[in-house]
């Protein structure tokens, strides 16, 4: 006999249901960053990860090449990579899978940070940020090691605040043991370490008989702390010794430090601290002020409830500032080397969208039906709407991984090679690889086409005269003194200039004039809109405009969102007298790229020389709009100053006309 009972639904405990959230928040957080994973080719950066981790090589190869870079790379990166592909196989998706690992760890792991160190809500707020934050995907899909920066970060993190809450030994050896995987994936760990052992002896000497349940630790535990904190120091001191000569080489090296004068991106300013949190924002403007306007709440929260975490937190910040100021280090800086602050800044921004959402529970609750959490969690998503939003709106960019003019210009020379060509590098080292080493690392060489390192203009012209043709490939930074004379030997023949990024080939031939060769490189299969840009500057010095016009098509074809190549085209639009096409690719760049004040403004100019004064006030107003929203009080490079000064003649201009 069958029941008219209708089956329950299964109930979840409290465990499940957290397990699940964290689970969707993962799932997430993966789509995120295996989508479109080899869309891009690997750029320079990534293509030391490849050569340095290739499965052929054995450990003790991997480590000799990561420690020989003049600033010692540590090797645990490498030899991951290396018997990752072991496994898995060598490929551009095999060598980036293992960023996405790390990646989805750094996910969970914040998860766990913000549960320790604050509640479980912070946790899965701080969670689900990360996992959309476009920083965090972008270095999730790198094949470089700042995922794994993150994870290890967080571990260390998660640890500390574990040992001294009860001073067990295991969690002071798991703290040792993520420190040491930190150090020796990236020099970065050497911050975390510092802003850990300052927080220690703060703790150590600055005990409270009155600590507060959410204190880091109590006045009890603190005593506690100096014998197996020691221990496991030492640890980290003398298993860290191997590296501390490869280290001290780097350090004494001309990227190491003791500049005289620091370099342009260790000038700490306002600007360098705006951009660093803005990239962890995941924008600029009204995104990147929402951020901090909750961070700065979520500090103010925690300093309220007297939780010294966040003292922990100021040192993490202040170590690499005091790094700059006091060491003065010569290699530019960049976001990613402060990358393991990222996850400290969006639990701030949590703990602010939480104290938020409790604040506004009171005007809610009575307005609505719901319970008192109802209503905190309704307040709480519509809180996280707009930065969930905003920042899965950036991820497409974060998809685009950079293309680096390396792999440019290897596929641009092996798709159009013929036989008998030959290639020329010009030398340049970078780290301890050769320039051509990285021409078509992942493209066999044809066997009748010459691949030659030259160091003189008398082996170019051998080149010349022997081949069918001669690539001629000059990268930035040329250790050689006399680069002026190669460059002088090429603009002396008839060549044609293709750009690969920042990287340039000139293509030469025996006996043809530079019509024939740019026209030749016309049909060439070209894979970036910079080298049919370069094309058309070429037609532009023989005065081949429409061919120029043409070339800038196929570059707007190749990139239709970049507003540059419309602004091209404009320009010869307008030296041809062609007004109406001019104006339409004006329009054309202003519409490929809506946010960039500079194509605004130059249409402005385009409106002035035509004599429409009223219209060019109009769009330089735009532009001095549009650079305020997206750079907010910033202009080191006059373009607002210039733009208002025109806003003052046109206007005064305007002003004497209508008397």
């Amino acid at each position: 006999m069958f029941s008219n009972k209708l089956p329950t639904a299964p109930r979840f405990d409290s465990d499940q249901r957290h397990l699940i959230i964290l689970a969707l928040i993962l799932v997430l957080a993966f789509f995120l960053r295996i989508i479109r994973l080899d869309q891009r080719g690997l750029w320079v950066d990534e293509i030391f990860t490849a050569i340095f981790s290739a499965p052929e090589n054995s450990l003790s190869v991997v480590v000799e090449q990561s420690l020989a870079t003049p600033i010692p790379t540590p090797p645990l990166w490498f030899i991951l990579t290396n018997l990752f592909q072991k496994l898995a196989g060598e490929g551009t998706i095999q060598v980036r899978l293992l960023a996405v690992i790390f990646g989805l760890l750094g996910v969970a792991s914040t998860y766990k940070f913000g549960q320790i160190y604050f509640s479980r809500t912070i946790g899965y707020v701080g969670a689900l940020l990360m996992a959309v934050s476009p920083l965090h995907i972008y270095f999730s899909r790198e094949a470089r090691s700042y995922a794994a920066v993150v994870f290890f970060s967080i571990l260390t993190f998660i640890f500390l605040r574990l040992a001294l809450e009860n001073s067990r030994q295991k969690w002071w050896w798991l703290f040792a043991i993520a420190t040491l995987l930190n150090l020796y994936t990236h020099l970065i760990g050497l911050f975390v370490l510092a802003a850990g052992v300052a927080f220690i002896v703060l703790s150590a000497f600055s005990p409270s008989s009155s600590a507060r349940t959410n204190d880091l630790a109590s006045a009890k535990t603190v005593f506690r702390i100096p014998r197996p904190f020691l221990t496991s120091l030492g640890t980290i001191c003398v298993l860290y010794l191997p590296m501390v000569p490869s280290i001290l080489l780097g350090l004494a090296g001309e990227r190491g430090i003791g500049s005289p004068a620091q370099t342009e991106g260790f000038r700490l300013s306002f600007e360098v601290l705006f951009g660093l949190l803005a990239a962890f924002s995941g924008g600029r403007g009204v995104i990147f002020a929402f951020f901090l306007s909750l961070a700065t709440l979520g500090i103010y929260a925690t300093v309220k409830a007297k939780n010294r975490s966040l003292v922990f937190f100021f040192l993490n910040f202040l170590t690499p500032v005091l790094a700059i100021l006091i060491l003065r280090p010569k290699h530019w800086f960049a976001y990613k080397y402060v990358i393991f602050l990222l996850p400290i800044f969006l639990l701030c921004v949590s703990i602010g969208a939480e104290y938020l959402a409790k604040g506004l529970v009171p005007i809610l609750e009575r307005a609505t039906n719901l319970s008192k959490r109802g209503v905190f969690v309704g307040a709480l998503v519509m809180i996280l709407c707009f930065p969930f939003g905003s920042n899965l709106a950036a991820v497409p960019e974060a998809w685009a991984q950079q293309n680096d003019g390396w792999v440019i210009a290897s596929e641009i020379i092996f798709r159009n090679i013929e036989t008998n060509d030959a290639i020329a590098v010009l030398p340049v080292n970078i780290l301890t690889l050769q320039a051509e080493e990285l021409i078509g690392h992942f493209v066999s060489l044809p066997p009748d086409v010459l691949l030659q390192r030259v160091d003189s203009v008398e082996v170019l012209d051998q080149l010349l005269n022997t081949s069918n043709r001669l690539w001629v490939v000059v990268a930035p930074a040329s250790e050689q003194d006399n680069e002026q004379d190669f460059m002088a030997w090429v603009s002396s023949r008839a060549n044609a200039t293709l750009a690969a990024r920042d990287i340039r080939i000139f293509l030469l031939s025996k006996e043809t004039t530079n019509r024939d060769l740019l026209e030749a490189a016309m049909e060439f299969d070209l894979v970036n809109p910079e080298a049919y840009g370069a094309l058309a500057h070429g037609f532009v010095s023989i005065g081949e405009f429409d061919r120029a016009l043409d070339a800038y098509d196929k570059a707007m074809q190749l990139a239709p969102n970049e507003g540059n190549w419309y602004l091209a085209s404009a320009s010869i639009q307008e030296r041809l007298g062609k007004q109406v096409a001019a104006r339409q690719a004006y329009l054309d760049a202003m519409s490929a790229e809506p946010n960039q004040p500079g194509y605004i403004a130059a249409y402005a100019d385009f409106l002035r020389r035509l004599g429409d004064i009223e219209g060019a006030v109009r769009y330089y107003k735009l532009a001095v709009n549009a650079w305020n929203r997206v750079f907010p009080g910033v202009d080191t490079s006059g373009f607002v100053g210039s733009w208002q000064r025109q806003i003052e003649i046109l206007s005064s201009t305007l002003s004497i006309d209508s008397e």
